[in-house]
């Protein structure tokens, strides 16, 4: 009877413990962009490829060069609904292979058609990663919230940009 109960709250507890995870891409599909996300500018630099350099398990997206001095792309996830939600988190898996200055990379979140709003951003001053990058999100609560993971700037100067394993959850 004790193994039993004890059982019974260790599994409640399980359920309790974990959040709600609203949108997950592994790249495992193979195709890119993956069902339900979009790609504006350059879509023919990203690639689904059988690699691991993100640090996730293989296949992940990787976006490559182009000899674009001043340009933008984003890798744009489906419309998710999040009505009554106030902040999510999202993390995902990356490796940038710096070539020379100039290129900046960042997440971005938006409503329906409105304007991007960066919510977090970095310029690529040398090689990061592989790395897990935890991103909490606020002012979310709308039926049709998106976000990107984008690249922007001189995109001649970056190698290659990897990502894998995009969650947006609550913890």
């Amino acid at each position: 009877m004790k193994k039993g109960l004890l059982f019974l709250f260790a599994l409640i507890y399980s359920f309790l413990s974990y959040g709600q995870v609203y949108l997950a891409e592994d790249f495992g599909s193979g195709t890119m962009p993956p069902t339900g996300w979009t790609i504006d500018g350059y879509a023919a630099q990203w690639s689904n490829e059988a690699t691991s350099k993100a640090g996730g398990t293989s296949p992940e997206a990787m976006f490559s060069y182009i000899n674009v001095t001043n340009g933008t792309s984003r890798l744009i996830s489906p419309v998710v609904d999040l009505t009554g939600v106030s902040s999510v988190t999202l993390s995902f898996n990356h490796y940038y292979d710096y070539y020379a200055p100039g290129t900046k990379i960042g997440v971005a979140k938006r409503f329906g058609t409105s304007a991007w709003t960066t919510v977090w951003e970095l310029p690529a001053t040398a090689n990061m990663g592989p790395e897990t990058r935890v991103i909490p999100l606020t002012g979310v609560g709308q039926p049709d919230f998106q976000f990107c993971i984008y690249i922007a700037g001189n995109l001649y100067n970056v190698d290659y940009w990897y990502i894998d394993d995009i969650k947006l959850f609550i913890p």
